[in-house]
């Protein structure tokens, strides 16, 4: 799930755990602090987001450009509930008891799959249901473009048939038998049961009836909901957006995405809310933010940028106490493979790896993130330490190495003007050649779209801007808050006036596909593939690491993530830990999810 940045390692999870390719799961549902004094019943919990990243998209099948943690995991996640909940503590397992459907079973050699709910309610008093599932599948199988992890050949067309068994039980029938445990936490991962009875409906005055049992019928209902979904000034009081099955329900939004939730007292959870209200404030930057801390003006959860750790003392003094956080994710430039004029540019490998050779991770960690970065050098998140990266993707071959860029921008017919802008004096094919359309006289001239918002970031872009001009790359940088940023940088075709942006700055945490195989990033045509990266060969090693037939699914994820090395279908970046404060006398805020989601039911103030 797209991450905004700066702000991505910040609204993270901290893990320090072993990974493991086997499935594992849990019961517990979630551990909360010691309480330290008496627990309070009540109160009112404020929890920051910076960067323009506040929520802005209501309906919970996201489009792609919606497609961001903050519209799920940290707002839709508390209203309605996954399928399946991912994160026990602060491993990345999936957590049973917040599940509201018990663990899957496979039948007819893997490719029926049934799942059970549990007794769950919606906030009208209606149970949860096999059908309110089906409502789901049919809304996204109906117009999988419009879904923002939808993957060609993967969900949600691999499911070919899809059964209500009866009121609590559904059955999925896939196109052939695929690793269970990539099954679970990829595919069934992705499914929220909707309110049929509330919202199978094609206008506002409209009955509701079974429009969606036909592709027409449910694209129309689709259409319906996503029109409601654009007007954010009505979040709060449209009636559709009150029919809940998580502990929270919303009660104030704005068009910054500030929003305030309090209780759904018919919540079948394991945990009902202690506190009775939770809201979410939005701030312009971490600077703003860690203002508002240090002024005391009641934020109780707020993140600080990690060059402000000096500052500590300060924070302690005003009763905050300093949580470090990671999530399984990865950080990267995405390169827009279908810029009809930048294109034949990023299409040629050895240009991607001397880009690759000019991103000084590294430096930018320890000059301005204090060192708390990590290089990230493939596909699969190398931290929090775990049993899917290996040894190949952790040695970063195309490491920062400006000197060798520039020898091999210059090999294959480049002028290289140190400082200045490169430009093709070899136009052609072949070994000594710039590539297959590119014409003489062509620049190595990049636009390059980043979030605003932070204190340290912007001037890490201007330093990467600055190392990748020691080989004659120019980048014109272009600051844009969160949301901005997340339109203008979609996928596109050649032809469309949309596709004329170059790089763009991101990060993906891997939800709601938590096992990192990559189709959702990697694979052609999947929504998320913000470039348009295509290569058969990845292609065919995304889908081998998906079948029940693989023998040694780690071989396959290896195998996978070795070629995306190589390859450098985007630009690898260092990722970092994030640094969260929150009030000492608020509890149960740690340990954090891993994944990036949010429980504010687990809070609780003492006094």
């Amino acid at each position: 799930m797209r991450r905004l940045r700066p702000w991505s390692a910040a609204l993270a999870a901290v893990v320090v755990v072993v990974m493991t390719v086997a499935a594992c799961e849990g019961s517990n549902s979630g551990k909360v602090s010691s309480s330290g004094g008496a627990k309070v019943k009540g109160g009112t919990a404020v929890f920051a987001f910076n960067a323009g990243g506040g929520a802005n998209y209501i309906f919970p099948v996201l489009p792609p450009a919606n497609f961001s943690t903050s519209n799920s995991q940290a707002f839709q996640w508390l209203m309605w509930r996954p399928l399946y909940w991912y994160g026990v503590e602060d491993a990345p397992n999936i957590n049973t008891s917040l599940s509201i459907a018990n663990l899957p079973t496979y039948s007819n050699g893997g490719k029926t799959v049934t799942v059970t709910l549990k007794p769950y309610k919606w906030s009208d008093g209606q149970p949860v249901t096999a059908r309110d599932v089906q409502f789901w599948e049919n809304l996204v199988a109906a117009d999988p473009d419009n879904y923002g992890a939808s993957v060609p050949g993967g969900y949600p067309g691999n499911i070919v048939k899809t059964t209500v068994v009866n009121s609590t039980t559904i059955q999925f029938t896939t196109d052939k038998a695929y690793n269970t445990q990539w099954f679970l936490y990829n595919e069934l991962s992705n499914i929220t049961p909707l309110p049929e009875q509330v919202w199978d409906k094609t206008s506002t005055t409209g009955n509701v009836a079974n429009y969606d049992l036909t592709k027409q019928g449910a694209l129309t209902v689709d259409k319906y909901l996503n029109s409601q979904a654009q007007d954010r000034s009505t979040y709060a009081t449209n009636p559709l957006w009150q029919t809940v099955d998580g502990p929270w329900r919303l009660t104030h939004f704005d068009t910054n995405g500030d929003l305030t939730m309090v209780t759904n007292p018919s919540y079948g959870g394991p945990v009902k809310p202690t506190l009775s209200e939770f809201r979410e404030q939005s701030f312009t930057d971490t600077n703003a933010e860690f203002d508002a801390l240090a002024s005391g003006s009641g934020l109780d959860v707020g993140y600080v940028s990690n060059v402000e750790q000096n500052a500590q003392p300060r924070l302690d003094h005003l009763g905050y106490t300093e949580a470090h956080q990671y999530d399984f994710s990865i950080a990267y430039d995405a390169l827009n493979f279908n810029n009809p004029k930048l294109g034949p540019l990023f299409k040629e490998l050895y240009i991607r790896q001397a880009l690759q050779e000019l991103m000084d991770e590294n430096g930018i960690s320890k000059y301005y993130f204090g060192g708390d970065g990590y290089a990230v050098c493939g596909p699969v998140p190398p931290k929090p330490p775990n049993g899917f990266a290996d040894a190949y993707s952790k040695s970063c071959p195309f490491a920062y190495n400006p000197a060798r860029a520039a020898q091999t921008l210059a090999a294959h017919g480049w002028n290289v003007v140190k400082n200045g802008v490169d430009t093709c004096k070899a136009p052609g094919t072949g070994p000594t050649r710039c590539g297959a359309g590119i014409a003489a006289g062509t620049k190595l001239e990049f636009p390059y779209i980043y979030v605003t918002g932070g204190i340290a970031f912007p001037k890490s872009r201007v330093q990467i801007e600055s190392d990748l001009a020691q080989a004659g790359v120019k980048l014109d940088l272009k600051p844009l808050p969160g949301n901005e940023a997340e339109a203008e940088a979609t996928s596109c075709t050649p032809s469309q006036a949309a596709c004329s942006w170059g790089i763009y700055n991101t990060g993906w945490v891997y939800s709601p596909d938590y096992y990192p195989s990559g189709e959702d990033l990697f694979e052609t045509g999947a929504t998320a593939n913000y470039g348009s990266y295509s290569d058969p060969k990845a292609d065919q090693l995304i889908q081998a690491t998906t079948l029940k037939t693989s023998e040694a699914p780690q071989q396959a994820l290896d195998a996978y993530q070795g070629y995306l090395v190589q390859q450098i279908p985007v630009i690898w970046e260092g990722d970092m830990y994030g640094l969260i404060e929150y009030k000492t006398d608020l509890h149960g805020v740690t340990p954090f999810n891993v994944f990036d989601a949010i429980n504010p039911e687990n809070w609780y103030y003492t006094k």
